[in-house]
């Protein structure tokens, strides 16, 4: 068989459960989600995206899972370290990924050990579900640089515009009673603008946009299985027939409706202080680099 390994990189609301799940529906490709959650929960009682607590699938990716507790840990603490240095003041909720803030040595190290926990996530749902292509959904740029040192992973790039994420985030956090003030996010977004373009010069990465993936459903996913060396199943577009077996994710999970529309209430949400942070000729230019202009307009 010949196998490989995709991660998903992007920031928090930018629609990567949506493109894990369309990928998953496809014959080929299995979307196992975040893989720090591995060793957060108890697979016996946790819900699966299929609707089912006490999976069969999740248990027996966990069985293969607990000899390599260490690694799986592992994945889930470089998830925290990366989380407290991008965004120090943040105010987290009980299930947010945490870990002693670290000097740099520690975070490489911890990055590295990450990594190997992923390879093993990867290899175990090959030998639970039998495909050949394993989409990991953590997120986390630092971890896309390091596994973009190891020919066995590609990198998918998920970008969306800033304003959409910042209401998406401040939405999230007033439903789990934690503050997500707009303003606290500027500096993550020119941080991941930046790094998500040089990331994207690598040939084992690609770059799409939530827009395009809203907008050009077919296209975009066609663009990505020739990346991915597959071919486009007409199924993907019913990604909620069969959604695959993984922990958490969003809403989406958990319904059934398969409309791909793109999520513009950023316009009329938030408030022309809150639009005019984003007019930063910094976060500007560096979101001009992967394809959204910031000084228009909406």
């Amino acid at each position: 068989m010949n196998t490989t390994n995709v991660f998903i990189a992007s920031l928090p609301r930018s629609g990567s459960t949506l493109l894990g799940m369309m990928l998953g529906a496809h014959s080929r490709i299995c979307h196992i989600g975040e893989s720090a959650y591995w060793s957060k929960l108890d697979t016996s009682s946790s819900r699966c995206c299929c609707g089912k607590i006490g999976c069969e699938y999740l248990i027996r990716m966990s069985t293969i899972l607990s000899a390599h507790s260490g690694r799986m840990s592992a994945i889930r603490d470089a998830c925290g370290m990366i989380d407290f240095i991008e965004e120090p003041s943040k105010v987290r909720h009980g299930l947010s990924h945490s870990a002693p803030v670290a000097d740099q040595d520690s975070l490489r190290q911890s990055i590295q050990l990450c990594c190997q926990g992923l390879e093993i996530a990867a290899d175990a749902a090959r030998t639970v579900f039998g495909k050949e292509i394993t989409i990991e959904n953590t997120k986390y740029l630092p971890i896309a640089e390091e596994l973009l040192r190891d020919a066995d992973w590609k990198v998918l790039i998920i970008a969306r515009d800033p304003r959409g994420i910042a209401l998406s985030n401040k939405e999230a956090g007033n439903r789990k009673g934690v503050p997500r003030p707009v303003k606290d996010k500027i500096d993550l977004f020119l941080s991941f603008a930046r790094r998500a373009s040089e990331i994207a010069r690598h040939e084992n990465a690609l770059l799409i946009r939530y827009e395009d993936l809203c907008r050009d459903t077919t296209e975009t996913l066609d663009l990505i299985c020739n990346f991915l060396s597959a071919r486009f199943e007409p199924q993907m577009m019913e990604f909620k027939e069969n959604k695959g077996h993984f922990l958490m994710g969003n809403h989406m999970m958990h319904d059934q409706d398969q409309n791909v529309l793109e999520d513009l209430r950023w316009r009329e949400a938030l408030s022309p202080e809150e639009k005019r942070l984003f007019v930063r000729d910094d976060l500007i230019q560096a979101y001009a680099r992967i394809g959204y202009d910031l000084g228009k307009k909406p």
